[in-house]
């Protein structure tokens, strides 16, 4: 969104809770694994990794609502480069600062010094290891942002071409057989580092997220349309309340990994009425403190590993709880100064004369 648009601020503080959740997922500690339920096990988010779904469908969402205030195709080509050129940077600087600590903390904590490693996470730094160039993740999150990014490229000029088409109609029946294909063929929808078929499975999973977006878009635009009450709102709000609990609680449940797909249509049902019936008025919901904590959601999840190697590395011996806590303090601080270099440098970039030219701003 640009900086001028009003920021919808239950979707900045899921952003930076969901990421949370993704965090703790990697950090690997069953702090919670002595409770129990009808034999499923409660432990620290061991299924929040399906909270990548919910991010890529709010990408989705806005991909198409882009999309649809400017229908025109004629010059889709352009419009094609412009789009994801405007993504790529909007988020590689970001990336690059986590990045490049990670590779210097690695160099001096595991005395990693072969040239030929570090050439190796080349394809990472550049965000392509999802095409298959691929040799070595060292920052393995950055899996979710390449197949995004890789996906969209082929996902705009189509949708943006047949727009009504593609996100009425193939956006969502692609989206199915492709869960559909993941569960049948591999039982869950994780799975970033396997070549599944044509691609990586995360590539696959990426266009299906993508594609629910954009169909949620266009339910959001039809259900706006209706006559609804305050009181029909109220309990749209309620409802989709009692789903993010419903969300947080499968994060943390050792359930069957084939329920994935629940927690999937869960996201797409709260995310619509989210958009649909927003929170008016409500002052903690819109001001700065969550709008920050939306911005640093991005910093979070790409310098959670770095928060990671140091924790395990200068205080592996300390309670999991503590351990968790202070990976998650050292992940905040490193995102703030993350996010606050990472803006001073995309601004600049935005100002250069290599992106207004690109962009036909000059």
């Amino acid at each position: 969104m640009s900086a001028k648009t009003k920021r919808n601020g239950e979707i900045e503080l899921l952003r930076f809770i969901f990421c949370l959740l993704v965090v703790l997922f990697h950090c690997n500690k069953d702090i919670f694994n002595l409770i129990s339920a009808n034999n499923y096990q409660f432990a620290l988010s061991p299924r929040g990794y399906i909270m990548v779904e919910f991010f890529f469908m709010l990408s989705g969402y806005f991909m198409a609502a882009g999309i649809d205030k400017n229908r025109s195709t004629v010059s889709l080509g352009s419009d094609t480069i412009r789009y994801i050129w405007k993504k790529y940077f909007s988020i590689f600087w970001y990336h690059i600062i986590a990045f490049i600590g990670l590779v210097v903390s690695h160099m001096i904590i595991n005395k990693i010094t072969s040239v030929d490693k570090w050439l190796d996470v080349i394809p990472g730094a550049l965000l392509i290891t999802r095409t298959g160039i691929r040799f070595f993740d060292i920052n393995g999150v950055e899996w979710y942002i390449s197949a995004m990014i890789l996906v969209m490229t082929a996902m705009y000029p189509v949708a943006k071409k047949h727009f009504e088409v593609y996100a009425k109609a193939i956006a969502p029946i692609s989206a199915a057989l492709i869960y559909g294909w993941l569960i049948q063929n591999y039982q869950t929808l994780s799975g970033t580092t396997i070549w599944g078929g044509l691609g990586f499975r995360c590539m696959w999973r990426a266009a299906a997220g993508l594609n629910v977006g954009m169909f949620m878009y266009c339910c959001v635009k039809a259900l706006k349309r209706g006559n609804w009450s305050a009181k029909d709102a109220n309990k749209a709000k309620i409802a989709r309340v009692l789903m993010y609990v419903f969300i947080c609680v499968y994060s943390m449940c050792r359930s069957p990994k084939r329920y994935e797909i629940y927690t999937v249509m869960v996201i797409f049902i709260a995310l619509t009425l989210c958009f649909t019936f927003p929170f008016e008025n409500v002052k903690w919901l819109d001001s700065k403190t969550v709008a920050y904590l939306g911005k640093l959601s991005l910093p979070l999840y790409l310098n959670q590993n770095l928060a990671i190697l140091f924790g395990k590395t200068f205080f592996g011996k300390c309670s999991d709880v503590l351990l968790v806590t202070l990976i998650v303090i050292m992940d905040v601080a490193l995102s703030a100064v993350c996010l606050w270099i990472g803006g001073k440098i995309t601004k600049k970039f935005n100002d250069s004369k290599l992106n207004k030219t690109v962009l036909g701003l000059s």
